[in-house]
């Protein structure tokens, strides 16, 4: 994992709720992923 990426973040949590279901990772303990600086919420 790079420390030179920039624009964005890295998000972990533990779970994910979609559609009402909770959903959790099968081989980890947290989901973890990239979110860019230019997607800002309303």
């Amino acid at each position: 994992m790079s420390a030179e990426r920039t624009g964005g973040r890295w998000v972990i949590c533990r779970y994910i709720v979609k559609n009402g279901r909770t959903i959790y990772p099968k081989n980890g303990k947290c989901f973890r992923f990239w979110v860019d600086d230019t997607k800002k919420r309303k």
